[in-house]
C-alpha cells in the first residue's frame, strides 16, 4: 500500500506540473521555463541527497539515472513540440497511452506477476488515462493534422517517457537518491543544450511565468523523488501505470480552476481510474 500511496503522490505532483507549465506554455517559450524549472529540480534534488546522506550507488545504478534523465528531457521536449505543430486530441492519449503500456509489458517481460485483480486495475487505469487525456481543443486534425512529423514526435515522445519509467526501476534502493542526482543534472544539461542552440537560454522576465518555472521545479522533485520510491518498492508494471495517471490531476486542475469543462470521455476515464486504483490496492 505505501508504495500505492508513493506513486499516486507523483502522479499528483507531475499532474500539478504539468498544469503549471501550461500556463507558463500561454506566456513564453517553453524552452525559456525549462531552463529554469530544471536546475532548480537538479539543485533541490542536491540538497536532499546530501541531507539524507544513505545509499550506496554504483556506477551502473547513476549510469541508470543519466539514463533516466535524459530520457525524461527527450520526452519533454518532444511531447511538447507534438503538441505545438499536431492535434492535442491525438498526441495527448497516444504518448500517454505509450508512456504506460510499454513499462507494463516490460514489467511483465522481466517475468513480474501481479495478481490478477491487480491486472485488471492496471488494465482500467490503461484505459483510463486515453480517456482523461482526450482533451477538446480548438485546434483540430483539420488545421493540425496528424502528420509524420506530428506522428513521429509522438512516438519519442510516448517511448521516451517509458524509457524513463524502465531506467528509474532498474535503480536498487540501495542506491539512495544519487542516481536521481545524476538523473537531473544530465536532464538539466541536454535542456541547455538544446535551448542554446535554439536561441532560447533565458529565463522568463519577473512576473507569473517565472513563478510557474520555479514551482514546476519544486514538483518536479517532489514527483521524481517519490517515483523513484514508488518503482523500488513494487513492480514496474504497476507502478509506472499508476504513475502515469497524473493527466486525471491536470484535468481536474483545468475544471476548478480554470472552469473548463469534463467531456463524457473524461468523466468516464475519471471513474475508471478511481476503479482501478482500488483493484490496485486490493
Amino acid at each position: 500500500m505505501a508504495s500505492l500511496v508513493l506513486a499516486l503522490c507523483s502522479a499528483l505532483a507531475y499532474g500539478v506540473s504539468d498544469f503549471f507549465g501550461g500556463l507558463a506554455a500561454r506566456r513564453v517559450a517553453v524552452l525559456r521555463a525549462l531552463v529554469v524549472s530544471y536546475p532548480v529540480s537538479a539543485v533541490l534534488i542536491t540538497v536532499a541527497a546530501l541531507m539524507q546522506g544513505a545509499g550506496h550507488a554504483s556506477l551502473t545504478d547513476l549510469a541508470w539515472g543519466a539514463a533516466a534523465g535524459l530520457a525524461m528531457a527527450a520526452a519533454a521536449w518532444t511531447f511538447f513540440l507534438a503538441l505545438a505543430t499536431g492535434p492535442i486530441s491525438i498526441v495527448s492519449p497516444v504518448t500517454a497511452l505509450l508512456g504506460s503500456s510499454v513499462p507494463l509489458a516490460v514489467g511483465l517481460a522481466l517475468g513480474e506477476r501481479p495478481h490478477p485483480l491487480a491486472l485488471v486495475g492496471v488494465v482500467l487505469a490503461l484505459v483510463a488515462t486515453v480517456l482523461v487525456s482526450l482533451t477538446p481543443h480548438e485546434h483540430t486534425a483539420a488545421d493540425r493534422p496528424f502528420s509524420r512529423p506530428v506522428a513521429l514526435l509522438t512516438l519519442g515522445a510516448g517511448v521516451s517517457f517509458a524509457a524513463s519509467f524502465v531506467f528509474t526501476g532498474q535503480i536498487p534502493a540501495g542506491a539512495g537518491l544519487w542516481p536521481l542526482l545524476a538523473a537531473r543534472w544530465t536532464a538539466t544539461a541536454a535542456v541547455m543544450l538544446v535551448a542554446y542552440s535554439r536561441g532560447e537560454l533565458r529565463p522568463p522576465p519577473p512576473g507569473p511565468a517565472l513563478t510557474y518555472a520555479v514551482i514546476i521545479g519544486v514538483l518536479d522533485t517532489t514527483a521524481h523523488v517519490t517515483m523513484l520510491l514508488a518503482l523500488q518498492q513494487t513492480w514496474l508494471s504497476i507502478g509506472s501505470v499508476v504513475v502515469s495517471l497524473f493527466p486525471a490531476v491536470t484535468v481536474v486542475l483545468a475544471v476548478v480552476l480554470l472552469g473548463e469543462r469534463l467531456t463524457r470521455a473524461q468523466l468516464l476515464g475519471m471513474a475508471l481510474a478511481a476503479a482501478g486504483l482500488v483493484l490496485i490496492g486490493m
